[in-house]
């Protein structure tokens, strides 16, 4: 019904914290702060801010499994440095650290990416990736590093899941997880090449023709 009365031409004022219904009903946004406007602006820009701003409105993190490997530590780095803002078609590099509890043959390390609408844009593990499964004993450290070339993704900021489990396991319970955090990371992306969507994917426009004639 709302957007039947936008479509009238009339002026709609939607409060509210739910992010994917002000992103699916809004074209502009305004953000308040302590009673004050914020921001003014698109409304994908402003969802970006009410995330990014204080960093309080994002869950804390969520760890699931039966603990027989543990993520300690995972680090977001760009050219070899711990850094969470990037530019458009970056290299990202993720470092996972984790200790074994158990001695385990068939382990299989992934990660999954969300925007803040929690829409998996992104996801992928060692197996996927043909890396056979990792032997871990008992006591020790293991670091599993993850480097994704040129990422392509629209401005914002994205959160990291990271997950330990067995081989070939592609229906997951909870329980079958050695370990499952999420929101464990996150990064930003800001670039002044912004577009709509998930993803930016580099576009080139050539005009083929000077009489080219339009048809009614």
């Amino acid at each position: 019904k709302m957007m039947a009365v936008a479509k009238e031409g009339r002026t709609v004022l939607f409060v509210s914290h739910n992010m994917s219904a002000i992103q699916n009903l809004c074209q502009r946004g305004i953000l308040l702060q302590n009673g004050t406007l914020h921001m003014l602006a698109a409304v994908e820009d402003v969802i970006n801010e009410y995330y990014v701003l204080g960093n309080t409105t994002k869950a804390s993190i969520s760890r699931q499994g039966n603990g027989r490997v543990i993520v300690r530590n995972v680090v977001v780095e760009k050219d070899g440095q711990e850094n969470i803002n990037f530019e458009l078609y970056d290299d990202l590099t993720l470092k996972v650290v984790l200790e074994a509890l158990d001695e385990i043959e068939d382990c299989v390390v992934g990660i999954k990416i969300f925007d803040n609408l929690k829409n998996t844009v992104f996801s992928t593990n060692t197996e996927l990736l043909g890396v056979g499964p990792m032997k871990v004993e008992t006591g020790n450290l293991y670091e599993a590093m993850f480097t994704l070339h040129n990422i392509s993704l629209k401005n914002g900021r994205y959160d990291l899941l990271v997950g330990v489990h067995p081989q070939k396991s592609f229906a997951l319970m909870v329980h079958d997880y050695y370990d499952r955090v999420e929101d464990i990371a996150h990064f930003h992306i800001n670039s002044d090449k912004n577009v709509h969507g998930l993803v930016n994917i580099r576009t080139d426009f050539m005009l083929l023709s000077k009489t080219l004639k339009v048809l009614m």
